[in-house]
């Protein structure tokens, strides 16, 4: 969600912006920097004024929000999320030890940005990397034509056009595939020829969708001959690209069910683990020292997680004054103490309660059930995070209507 233009952004204007004389513009104050840019970029998102708000506004009668409704709802959502972070954090970061793609980049980083002297060839190479994606991005703004290309256009397959298979050529998603890795990258490839190449056509073609709905037992109709060389054959309208009688939408309903089902799963099998008392993988792997989660990676992860080189360098002190916790690697002065983020957790629940009990006139129990469910999914999709460096918001939220379409029909 932006961490790493966050970083570099914040560090290019405060250190040279920064008072002198005080405290100089170090890793910590970076970390602050890019946390806070993350927290505002995602807060609409979270917030729930990309989908939730907007949808609310499409009911029969239409719920409107007015803007101080808004900010309480916000409220209520925000400390809840502050608070709930705390505990997680030992969880996936010290005990499992999750990769944290992003954020590990984050964080390698900030160390970069702030030890220029020992990563002259980093700074060439990011130096590199900025300018070349920097010019075709202005290529891209200044030619429209070359932000989506169309390959088989010109190869006479214009119907493979009609369904997506263009070119966005972006350096930006490039980086964020060497971050995320084959595997995460490697599934997503093959839902989308999964999806555009073999069930959307299919759906067409057989009358699945609405736009091309047949009565039962009519044979598929033959394509009507294209006029023209390369035109692409005739389709009714809305049949790729409507979400309501288009092949669009009736594939958001197979996708659904396959990231509901998977997150189904592994909500079971967190449950599960949580009940019986049984390690995770990962915190197996590390404590027996192997491949994938050994040491060498539980280092970087430490050393990423203080906000580069800062953080990392005061592990071995912070083992041993941690109040006692031995995956602890920050120093006691960093920790939130337990009082704090427990009572802020049960103050922050009462709140969301009061607020949004009488904003949407639902009963104070049902509201006790989503909080607690809340917390069940948001150890998923944070395990999730941490593991594929993407998170299954869509899902999730489809789990949760699920469980109150069962509790509150």
């Amino acid at each position: 969600m932006g961490s790493i233009q966050s970083a570099v952004v914040g560090f290019a204007v405060f250190r040279f912006c920064w008072p002198r004389g005080g405290t100089p513009f170090g890793p910590h104050e970076n970390v602050v920097v890019q946390s806070i840019a993350v927290a505002t970029a995602t807060m609409p998102l979270a917030g729930g004024f990309v989908g939730i708000v907007p949808a609310l506004q499409m009911l029969s009668p239409p719920v409107r929000l007015s803007v101080a409704q808004q900010l309480a709802w916000c409220g209520g959502l925000t400390y809840f999320g502050i608070f709930f972070a705390v505990p997680l954090r030992r969880q996936t970061i010290l005990v499992e030890q999750l990769r944290f793609p992003s954020g590990t980049a984050t964080a390698k980083l900030i160390d970069t940005l702030h030890t220029r002297h020992e990563g002259g060839g980093r700074w060439r190479v990011l130096g590199w990397s900025f300018g070349a994606s920097y010019c075709l991005s202005l290529l891209a703004y200044f030619a429209p034509a070359f932000a989506n290309l169309r390959p088989f256009d010109w190869l006479c397959l214009p119907a493979a056009s009609a369904w997506h298979w263009t070119v966005r050529p972006s350096l930006s998603y490039v980086g964020q595939g060497m971050i995320m890795g084959q595997r995460s990258a490697l599934s997503m490839l093959a839902g989308a020829l999964t999806a555009w190449a073999v069930l959307g056509p299919m759906a067409v073609s057989r009358g699945w969708v609405a736009a091309t709905a047949r009565p039962a037992g009519t044979p598929p109709a033959a394509a009507e001959a294209a006029e023209g060389g390369c035109a692409a054959p005739p389709l009714p309208e809305g049949a790729i690209n409507s979400w309501e009688v288009g092949a669009q939408g009736w594939l958001l309903w197979v996708a659904m069910g396959l990231m509901v089902s998977e997150a189904l799963s592994s909500l079971a099998v967190l449950t599960a683990r949580q009940f019986l008392m049984l390690p995770p993988p990962s915190a197996s792997a590390a404590q027996s020292g192997a491949p994938g989660g050994g040491e060498g990676e539980a280092e970087e992860g430490g050393g990423g997680g203080g906000g580069g080189g800062a953080g990392g360098g005061g592990g071995g002190a912070a083992a041993e004054d941690g109040g006692g916790d031995p995956l602890e690697v920050a120093p006691p002065s960093q920790l939130v103490p337990a009082r704090w983020w427990l009572g802020g957790l049960g103050a922050s629940a009462l709140l969301c309660v009061a607020i949004v009990a009488p904003l949407f006139s639902i009963p104070a129990w049902q509201l006790l059930v989503s909080i607690c469910l809340s917390c069940l999914l948001a150890v998923l999709g944070v395990r999730a995070l941490g593991q594929t460096d993407l998170e299954p918001v869509s899902a999730l939220g489809k789990l949760s209507q699920i469980a109150f379409a069962v509790l509150a029909p």
